[in-house]
């Protein structure tokens, strides 16, 4: 390298001295811009992520909400259509005990009417002397185990009656 000898090679040292300490300031903020471009980009890309988070959240809220307002009216119809189905059982159950108490109640009548007895009963005496008391015995049409003329017969053989 040659040393300067001249005032203007001292001149043109002090331009390209200048000219490159400028440079190196200028790349200097260059790279601090291009820095800061890249972390600006990143803080947008960040927002759109949590933007795009919050819009899947709140739709993930609402679908739950649905479906838990959906399940409730599942199992409260579940709920109801197994009440109704209790209530309807038990109503059957109901029918087929009265069923069976008339059947019961018509059965012993039947074995009574019809059974065979140690005595006649139309040769039966007066069990109540002087007549101070009597037995009162319900007829009717309805009766579906002794006809009413047979009642009538009954009546009229035991007085007391």
């Amino acid at each position: 390298m040659k040393l300067a000898t001249t005032l203007s090679d001292i001149d043109m040292l002090k331009n390209d001295f200048k000219f490159v300490n400028k440079m190196g300031k200028s790349y200097k903020l260059l790279r601090a811009k291009s820095k800061l471009e890249v972390v600006s980009a990143a803080e947008e890309k960040a927002k759109s992520i949590v933007s795009n988070l919050t819009q899947t959240l709140d739709k993930l809220k609402s679908k739950t909400e649905a479906a838990k307002k959906e399940k409730d009216l599942i199992i409260n119809g579940e709920v109801a259509e197994t009440k109704e189905e209790i209530k309807k059982a038990l109503l059957e159950i109901k029918n087929k005990l009265r069923e069976q108490l008339v059947f019961d109640t018509l059965r012993g009548d039947w074995k009574v009417a019809f059974g065979i007895w140690e005595f006649d009963p139309l040769k039966l005496s007066n069990p109540f002397p002087d007549n101070r008391i009597s037995a009162h015995i319900r007829q009717g049409y309805e009766n579906k185990v002794v006809a009413s003329k047979i009642q009538r017969f009954v009546t009229q053989k035991l007085p007391s009656i």
